[in-house]
């Protein structure tokens, strides 16, 4: 009897001691997946990539008249910039950053400033571009477009432009949206 009781002892404790005891939460674990406005999406809507391609990303909202074909285009616009982008950007950029402690004790004061100016433009003919993928958010309807061209030929057709007329043209058109930075940046710190 007295083994039955101290066995019966033994059993009550620990149940008490198990119900007593913190049972671990879980913890959410981050969701890295891609997530366009908080739908779940192609990864080449976040990371746009495609092996053997240099691709760019295109975005279009949905329009009020539901005109998809115009939904396309400016998606394919878009995209067609971002490629033109990755295959050459020139970018003119003026950053100015300062920082003050006037006074003494008490009475100082502390003055910081930053200016930043900055101005990017592509040029680049794009031969043989296409769409590769397309997806639709059905939460807002904005159209995603991967536009891409063939690595391989993107870079020969970089190689083989360098002394044709219409390379010397566009050479001659980025050196002239430069000097018109220059100008608005000069106008703009002359203030």
């Amino acid at each position: 009897m007295k083994k039955t009781l101290i066995l019966a002892g033994v059993v009550a404790a620990s149940l008490v001691m198990t119900g007593c005891s913190k049972k671990e939460e879980a913890k959410p674990q981050p969701d890295f997946r891609c997530k366009q406005k908080g739908t779940l999406a192609p990864e080449w809507t976040c990371k746009p990539y495609k092996s053997g391609m240099i691709v760019g990303l295109g975005t279009a909202p949905k329009n009020i008249a539901d005109d998809y074909g115009m939904q396309m285009e400016e998606a394919e616009a878009n995209g067609r910039t971002s490629l033109a982008r990755r295959l050459e950007t020139k970018v003119k950029t003026m950053f100015k950053n300062w920082k003050r402690v006037t006074g003494a004790g008490t009475n100082q004061t502390y003055e910081k400033n930053i200016e930043s100016v900055s101005k990017q433009s592509a040029n680049q003919t794009l031969r043989n571009s296409r769409a590769l993928e397309t997806w639709q958010n059905p939460t807002d309807g904005t159209l995603f477009l991967l536009m891409g061209v063939d690595k391989g030929a993107a870079e020969k057709g970089v190689k083989t432009s360098l002394r044709n007329e219409q390379a010397l043209w566009q050479q001659f058109q980025s050196k002239k949206a430069m000097k018109e930075l220059d100008k608005e940046m000069d106008k703009e710190f002359s203030k």
